[in-house]
């Protein structure tokens, strides 16, 4: 057995170290590594590093604080002996001693400090709350740890979702009362119902509980009455604060109040929670060390201890003192500048300046002076801050906590800054403009949209928090007052904002070299005076065009121009400290051009050699021959290529080049007859694509490079050519017959020449498939039309593949075949315009291939996709990358496949749709289907169909839009309203109940229950809840099912006789009914027979229910016998006519019904009148209503 060694002593081990920390264990006889040794700490496992006889290292498991034995189990030996008692354990620590200060603010703020052992050198991973409230950890060590208390104010939520008594929900605050404490917030959050328009919401204080105006006091979210909106609000003061919506509507009948009842919050004593990983410290206090004072804390205030009772006597805990408690009571200014002081008042402060931390928003204020119930301080903006915007204003005492800003009104408890100018330089510019002015100050903001300079014009170039540059515009001599607004906030001028305009500081330009330039780039030369030395500050433009300055001085400058359009362009030279100089000088660009090529072909084609000075870009440059356009091909400064235009016959024209509005002096091109081309044969007329023709005519040339041979749109490759007659192998093409062109350098060939592509088709393939169709096949050969190609097998058209298919292959997925023969052989034909060709039998149909599908299996499914379905059928693939299956165009994932069955899930497919499975295996094609359909619908019962959310409770909305289609498979409970707004409702096949207090289906919505195909089987019931006072919807009333542009559509079982007659008198206490004619009525419906009585006999009227009907239809058997007799007997009156003397006999039962709910608060039972009712004139009334 083997034996630590003496010298392993306990160990004391980092809790936080869990993972990562190393134990070794030294000692003898531990032998080799094996699966079967291992070291145990508390029951967990010690994960092993290394084994070696003496020595082990592991890796210490994660426990909660406390000593552990270490057990050693070494394989076929058993446990390893400590030798000593204290040698075999190991002591997890994680503890809380202390906590400094001891009390804090009662709103959170306060730095807390604790000290214990086993803490996280990572500040995150430690978790620490007082009591419930966060404080988070800004550093850590294994022995100390601080962080900062959070907020202790609670968020309270309140909604529009309220239940008025009159209008039901959204119009009534929810909770209406709440009873918070000081520092808790309240957030308001409103929503209209979505059919209801005109109507918004706002809150405001008010003065009492019936008062429906802002009492100018408290709270108050805007002027604007909103659909839908958010505001919240900090109570910072006890008080009863009633509030109110406003009016909601324009009639002012629907309003909302409430109320929010704010208590003073209480001092209290809270334990220290501190967990590192999930694992909880323990705590064990002790005397808090005595801290030395940091420069910039408060000192402890005189306050009487809080009990020094914990929440657990062994617990480490922190007082909230409302002692400990800084209050801001006012703010002034509420606007201003950095420059501003803001006084801030209250107490609890510290008199220690940096003690006091005051933000505004997340900008600092920087203190100047501070004392216990005052502090001043200017905003530090930080090149950053909104103007405008008022922020709110807050303060954290170092030592004690944040401070509770008690003023009411929430523009009150903030400040706003306002932008000003410091400077501006230079203070002096030329009265012809273009000096740049910097003015420097704080609050610019870089969208120069929202800035305003007032006192000059002067346009914007750059603009950042502090400095805003723009160039002056020209004026006369005279002293200006500069302001700048600022997102509608005018600037405060701090230093001086005057700018004087003044020709003593204008720059004169005496000379320029040389005025006139051409196409290439030339040194400019200026001379003159108050230039200046410095590059930066000068800026030179001829016409629009910035030149790039190369050496300056006060008297000269020199810089780089590149050629310009033909044309004259005046120069500017600005001097940005002083403005634009004066002196007048045009830089000119002469318009000057030589033909190059004066002849070519009268086919046009030739390549028009233009050169001279002044041309521009395609856009701005134009050449015409004769008046029609020379497309050009390549420009520059000094050169223009463009092939010419065809002419009628030999003659001169004019070539004209406009340059954006410069016209050139004219030149002239000949158009010659001996210089055109001529292509007179093509042999031989026709081939297939690649085929080597012969072209002969004249005037061809003999070099290949200059020459190009096209057929159609496509090149013929040239492999030998002289002037008269050249050879070329035709590129792929189309079949067909088309034009043979040639050019050269003189231009386009006159021809009449053709040449016809064959439409050939060598090779189909693969030449067999699936009669389901769906194979993708190549047909091989020459001549297709890409676009216009079509192809048939067994004259049932092969759609291609317009974007895959080329002139040599076409592409083209084969149609089904209805079938049922083992082999169907079929020839292929494809066809161009007039053009056809044909392999006979080279396709066959087999049913070795065709694999089928029976059944599928759910038949329904969500939109989201998700639904895994069971294809069962024959001759599937086992070779899953084979298998693919869509449904409705949607990939249904395959998770697993045999010969007859296919598991996948399918995919997100929109809109609702029904569609059939199609199966498809490469090589073969589609499978053949019965049975296989599957409908993509969202059903009621989903969270998925409402977004996750359960389905419509009851009293809620329920909306369908546009493009939904939901299935209804399951009874509702009663909805406050079902708006089908566009979408689609159907009712599943099954017994359903929809229940709502109103329906409306509207912009084309569908609400159906069968179809005039389909009739509904099943039991659908709709029922319509409500009573005399229910909230009427505008046109509509209450208790309704309305159609406004939409359809409803209900399709029950037919009923082919509605009702009938007795054909024999049925006796009082009979059980059967004889009918006259034969009826479809099923046992289990509700029928009505008609009295045949005197004129008093309106309660012989009986309701009876069908027990049994005989085989003809015609005998009917009732659950309960007849209280009256009911004739079923002809008389013949003396006129000879017939008069039937036969009770009525109605069905009442349909398997659709639309009704109405029974409100039992309206409802009242009146019995009858004990002697009857007689409606004779004379007749004495016993009773009323019960008649």
């Amino acid at each position: 057995m083997g034996q630590i060694a003496p010298q392993k002593r306990r160990y004391s081990v980092n809790h936080s170290a869990k993972r990562g920390t190393t134990l070794t264990i030294t000692g003898s006889d531990f032998s080799s590594q094996s699966e079967g040794s291992t070291i145990t700490i508390g029951n967990k496992l010690c994960e092993i590093l290394e084994w070696k006889p003496t020595n082990i290292t592991c890796t210490l498991p994660s426990l909660s604080p406390g000593i552990y034995n270490i057990l050693i189990n070494v394989e076929n030996w058993g446990f390893a002996s400590s030798g000593a008692a204290s040698t075999g354990s190991i002591e997890y620590k994680l503890q809380v001693n202390s906590i400094y200060p001891q009390y804090g603010s009662l709103y959170g703020g306060t730095k807390i400090t604790l000290t214990g052992s086993g803490f996280n050198n990572v500040a995150e991973n430690n978790s620490v709350q007082i009591g419930s409230v966060p404080c988070d950890v800004t550093s850590s060590s294994e022995n100390e740890l601080t962080c900062v208390i959070q907020s202790t104010g609670t968020i309270y939520n309140v909604t529009n979702n309220g239940v008025h008594l009159v209008y039901g929900i959204g119009y009534a605050w929810s909770p209406s009362r709440l009873d918070i404490t000081i520092g808790d917030t309240v957030v308001w959050t409103w929503q209209a119902p979505s059919f209801i328009t005109n109507i918004g919401y706002r809150v405001f204080s008010v003065s009492d509980p019936a008062n429906v105006t802002y009492d100018g006091i408290s709270f108050y979210s805007g002027d604007n009455s909103l659909a839908s909106g958010v505001f919240s609000y900090q109570f910072t003061s006890p008080g009863l604060y009633y509030y109110s919506s406003g009016y909601l509507n324009s009639d002012q009948s629907i309003f909302m109040q409430g109320v929010v009842n704010v208590s003073p919050r209480q001092d209290q004593n809270s334990g220290v929670y501190l967990s590192v990983g999930g694992i909880e410290s323990n705590y064990n206090p002790v005397a808090a060390p005595d801290y030395p004072l940091a420069d910039c804390t408060s000192v402890n205030s005189a306050c009487s201890e809080l009990s020094n009772s914990s929440p657990n006597d062994s617990s480490v805990w922190f007082g909230f003192s409302n002692c400990y408690s800084p209050t801001i009571t006012n703010i002034s200014p509420s606007s201003g500048t950095i420059y501003d002081s803001i006084t801030i008042n209250g107490t609890g402060f510290s008199n220690i300046s940096c003690a006091n931390q005051v933000s505004l928003g997340k900008y600092p204020c920087r203190i100047s002076y501070a004392d216990k119930e005052s502090i001043t301080c200017n905003v530090d903006p930080q090149n950053s801050m909104s103007v405008g915007v008022a922020e709110l204003v807050s303060l954290t005492v170092n030592n004690h906590g944040n401070a509770i800003n008690t003023l009411t009104k929430e523009l009150n408890r903030r400040f706003a800054l306002l932008p000003h100018v410091d400077y501006i330089t230079p203070i002096n510019g030329s009265t012809t403009g273009y000096t740049r002015i910097t003015i420097h100050g704080s609050g610019f903001t870089e969208n120069s949209a929202n800035i305003a300079i007032t006192g000059t014009v002067c346009s914007i170039v750059s603009v950042n928090y502090t400095d805003l540059i723009c160039d002056t515009n020209p004026s006369y001599s005279h002293t200006v007052d500069i302001s700048v607004t600022v997102n509608g906030f005018l600037s405060h001028c701090v230093g001086s904002c005057r700018f004087s305009y003044t020709s003593d500081v204008t720059p004169v330009v005496s000379d320029v070299f040389p005025t006139v330039i051409y196409n290439t780039s030339t040194t400019l030369q200026i001379t003159g005076v108050g230039f200046g030395g410095n590059i930066d500050d000068l800026s030179v433009y001829v016409g629009d065009v910035q030149l790039h300055v190369t050496v300056v001085n006060d008297t000269r400058i020199e810089c780089m121009i590149d050629p310009l359009p033909a044309g004259s362009y005046p120069l500017k030279v600005i001097v940005l400290s002083s403005g634009l100089a004066s002196g007048h000088f045009n830089i000119n660009s002469p318009a000057e051009a030589t033909l190059i090529t004066s002849s070519g072909s009268i086919q046009g084609g030739t390549v028009l050699v233009i050169k001279g000075n002044g041309f521009n870009s395609i856009n701005d440059t134009k050449v015409t021959i004769g008046g029609r356009s020379c497309p050009i091909t390549s420009i520059a400064a000094g050169e223009i290529h463009c092939l010419t235009p065809a002419a009628a016959s030999a003659a001169t024209k004019s070539v004209n080049i406009v340059v954006q509005t410069i016209s050139y002096t004219s030149l002239s091109f000949t158009y010659s007859e001996t210089e055109t081309p001529t292509v007179t044969s093509v042999l031989p007329p026709t081939g297939p694509s690649g085929a080597l023709i012969t072209v002969s005519g004249t005037h061809f040339g003999t070099d290949s490079t200059q020459v190009t041979v096209t057929v159609g749109d496509t090149i013929c490759n040239i492999t030998s050519i002289n002037d008269t007659q050249l050879q070329c192998n035709v590129g792929d093409h189309s079949g067909g017959t088309f034009a043979v062109n040639l050019q050269n350098t003189k231009g386009f060939a006159r021809s009449s020449a053709s040449f016809k592509y064959e439409l050939t088709m060598t090779n189909v393939s693969p030449n067999s498939g699936s009669f389901g169709g769906g194979l993708i096949i190549t047909l091989s050969g020459s001549g297709f039309d890409q676009l216009a190609s079509t192809a048939f097998i067994c004259n049932s058209e092969c759609v291609v593949d317009r974007v895959a298919s080329n002139s040599t292959n076409l592409f083209c997925k084969i149609s089904p075949r209805n079938d049922t023969s083992p082999v169907n052989t079929c020839d292929v034909r494809i066809t161009n315009g007039n053009d056809t060709v044909q392999l006979n039998t080279s396709f066959s149909y087999l049913s070795s291939l065709t694999p089928v599908v029976n059944n599928v299996t759910p038949k329904r499914g969500g939109t989201a996709g998700g639904t895994q379905l069971t294809i069962t059928g024959s001759q599937f693939s086992t070779n899953i990358s084979l298998l693919s299956v869509t449904v409705a165009g949607a990939i249904c994932d395959i998770q697993t496949a045999n010969s007859t069955n296919i598991i996948c899930i399918t995919s997100a497919h929109s809109p609702s749709q029904q569609a059939t499975v199609k199966v498809l295996i490469e090589g073969q094609g589609l499978a053949k289907t019965s049975n296989a359909d599957f409908f993509y619908i969202d059903v009621w019962s989903s969270k998925y169909t409402w977004g996750g959310d359960s389905p419509p409770e009851e009293g809620s909305l329920a909306v369908i839009t546009q493009g939904q289609t939901i299935l209804l498979d399951q009874s509702t409970p009663i909805l406050k309203m079902l708006l089908i707004q566009g979408g689609t409702l159907i009712f599943d096949e099954a017994d359903i109940e929809l229940q709502s207090e109103n329906i409306l289906i509207t912009n084309g919505g569908i609400l159906q229950v069968g179809t005039e195909t389909s009739p509904f089987k099943h039991k659908a019931i709709i029922t319509l809840h409500g009573h005399l006072r229910s909230p009427e919807l505008p046109l509509y009333g209450a208790k309704t099912l309305a159609v406004r542009e939409g359809i409803l559509d209900l399709h029950g079982i037919p009923v082919p006789v509605t009702w009938t007659r007795l054909a024999q008198t049925a006796e009082a206490g009979s059980s059967t009914l004889i009918l006259q004619n034969s009826v479809t009525w099923n046992v289990g419906d509700e029928i009505v027979i008609a009295s045949t009585g005197n004129r008093v006999s309106q309660k012989e009227n009986e309701k009876s229910t069908i027990q049994s009907i005989s085989d003809d239809g015609k005998t009917l058997n009732l659950t309960e016998p007849l209280k009256y007799k009911h004739l079923g007997i002809s008389v013949t009156l003396p006129d000879s006519s017939v008069f039937e003397a036969r009770a009525e006999v109605g069905l009442l039962t349909r398997n659709i019904v639309v009704r109405g709910s029974t409100n039992m608060e309206w409802s009242e039972t009146i019995p009858a009148c004990p002697d009857g009712f007689d409606p004779g004139e004379f007749a004495t009334q016993t009773c009323f209503q019960g008649r």
